[in-house]
């Protein structure tokens, strides 16, 4: 399942005056979780993001005599975004021509923003440029310009991808 989907979980049992509480196991991890948001009915229901990758649940099943467990399903959750070719650094002739570097990757519905530092600055600021290709005509005031985008995907997974820089000969 992908990031963002909705995962449902549902536990039959029979018996009189059921009580139920789900449970979740972090992936490497012995500890079971007391789901406490919506955990407390037959079904459990959840909006996936990557983090739940391999995390394990199950049901406690309650009635007046007895209490036991349900078996336990492993979530697999397919990472959100993922940068297949990171954006590479460019080396351009002279003053005035353009400078390109390309981010790719895979996800679904894949948002890019850009963001930049010339010589002499300390910080990033957030580049008006939202494609997948960054390009600037250099000047020497900019030869030296870093630059990396953070791709996002429609789930509100993002990742950053590395630093390229951006220089005249």
């Amino acid at each position: 399942m992908n990031a963002g989907e909705t995962a449902t979980f549902k536990v039959v049992a029979t018996s009189k005056e059921l009580t139920y509480q789900w449970y979740y196991q972090k992936s490497g991890e012995s500890i079971w979780n007391q789901v406490s948001v919506n955990g407390t009915a037959a079904t459990y229901s959840l909006t996936t993001v990557a983090r739940h990758n391999g995390y394990t649940y199950r049901c406690q099943v309650t009635n007046s005599a007895d209490s036991v467990y349900s078996s336990t399903v492993t979530l697999t959750v397919a990472a959100g975004v993922k940068i297949t070719a990171q954006p590479q650094s460019v080396t351009v002739a002279k003053a005035g021509d353009t400078a390109r570097t390309t981010v790719t990757a895979t996800g679904d519905g894949l948002t890019y923003q850009w963001y930049v530092k010339d010589p002499g600055s300390s910080t990033f600021s957030k580049s008006s440029n939202t494609t997948k290709s960054y390009s600037v005509a250099l000047t020497e005031a900019k030869s030296g310009r870093q630059v990396y985008c953070v791709v996002g995907d429609k789930y509100g997974n993002t990742v950053k991808s590395s630093t390229a820089t951006l220089t005249i000969e």
